[in-house]
């Protein structure tokens, strides 16, 4: 029954290209799927934010940097000025309150303020910012202890060019 039988390359060549063509084309939508998705980084964006300004305004562990009107953040922090202010895809509110009275001491905030606002609104809308709060107790150079509270929002969706 099988004597004699080749498989010689005219029978099999048509089979090849096929399956050539579904593995490339595989890996074509795979790779275009891939790339077309945008990555939303917005709220570990708006930690690693919060984090790096407790880390520069804050000095062993104790102390605060003054909050003055004078005080430029962005600047002391390292943070690009063009991006954070400009661009209106972030927001920073720093907030220190006295412990003992609960009276807020300074208030300080740079950045987009309408996602202070988006912030409040939040139920889980992906237009929204995505934000973070953190809250350090610290103590002063009198020795009083400070709730230090930090806002953070980011409105910046992985894939945009800022």
């Amino acid at each position: 029954m099988f004597l004699n039988k080749k498989g010689d390359e005219k029978y099999l060549s048509p089979w090849n290209i096929l399956i050539w063509i579904i593995l490339i084309g595989t890996i074509v939508i795979a790779l275009g799927m891939f790339n077309s998705a945008k990555t939303d980084i917005r709220s570990e964006e708006a930690r690693i934010l919060a984090h790096r300004v407790i880390d520069c305004i804050i000095q062993d562990g104790k102390t605060l940097a003054p909050l003055t009107e004078n005080f430029d953040l962005l600047e002391k922090c390292n943070l690009n000025k063009k991006i954070i202010e400009e661009s209106g895809a972030f927001y920073i509110g720093i907030t220190l309150t006295d412990l003992n009275t609960n009276e807020i001491i300074e208030q300080y905030s740079v950045g987009d303020k309408d996602l202070k606002f988006q912030c409040a609104l939040k139920k889980d809308e992906e237009q929204f910012a995505s934000c973070y709060t953190e809250k350090v107790v610290i103590t002063d150079s009198t020795d009083r202890n400070l709730l230090l509270e930090i806002k953070t929002a980011s409105n910046h969706v992985g894939g945009d060019s800022l």
